[in-house]
């Protein structure tokens, strides 16, 4: 369970995901640095207009 690595390598393996594909999404420090020390991009949750904008960011949008 978050934010043990364990629980983002097992979605990772299971749906074939490239980290550096990949953005974590969460408002818990702790469970972004889980997933950033896979190579996952993460973006704090603060609100959805800075969730927007993070996304935009990491061209998703």
């Amino acid at each position: 369970m978050k934010p043990e690595p364990q629980i983002y390598e097992y979605l990772l393996d299971a749906y074939q995901l490239e980290p550096t594909d990949t953005i974590f999404i969460d408002d818990l420090p702790e469970n972004l640095d889980a997933a950033a020390s896979l190579g996952i991009r993460t973006i704090r949750f603060v609100d959805a207009a800075q969730c927007e904008r993070a996304l935009f960011d990491h061209q998703c949008l």
